[in-house]
């Protein structure tokens, strides 16, 4: 025995198929796009970062008015008051990304480069196919080094 529901849903497509049908895609269509939506967000927000203790991971920022985006890096001079002051962070280390120009081969490149003290590589377990990383030494000093990633090599 078929429910009433059921068979009155049945004799509806079977009166008009073309509305059901459209109604059919409507509805596969309308998943697909969410399914589609969800595994973008979920991927490019809720997966973890790729870093040891990821979950433990806090970036800081200053906030100013006259900025665009209303937020800035830390200055030095915070992050030199953080690390003296500060006992709720383990490690405590400082970037900037900046665009820079790369020439070569007869034209310039544009790429974002990510200044970083001693502290943040070591933080985020990265270790150098060739070379070795940056010295608190050479920071202090003001060398000019780079690491260099496998796809710009």
């Amino acid at each position: 025995t078929v429910p009433y529901d059921l068979r009155q849903a049945l004799r509806a497509i079977r009166r008009a198929p073309g509305t059901s049908a459209v109604v059919v895609a409507t509805l596969a269509v309308g998943i697909a796009v969410v399914t589609t939506f969800f595994s973008f967000v979920h991927s490019a927000a809720f997966r973890p970062l790729p870093y040891p203790g990821a979950d433990r991971l806090v970036a800081l920022s200053e906030e100013h008015r006259n900025f665009a985006d209303g937020f800035s890096a830390l200055s030095r001079a915070t992050v030199d008051e953080l690390r003296r002051s500060a006992r709720a962070y383990e490690r405590l280390g400082a970037f900037r990304e900046r665009s820079v120009a790369m020439t070569g081969d007869d034209r310039a490149v544009s790429l974002v480069a990510t200044e970083v003290d001693a502290g943040v590589l070591p933080m985020l377990g990265i270790v150098p196919q060739r070379g070795a990383l940056l010295s608190a030494e050479e920071v202090r000093d003001g060398a000019r080094v780079a690491l260099v990633s496998d796809r710009l090599w």
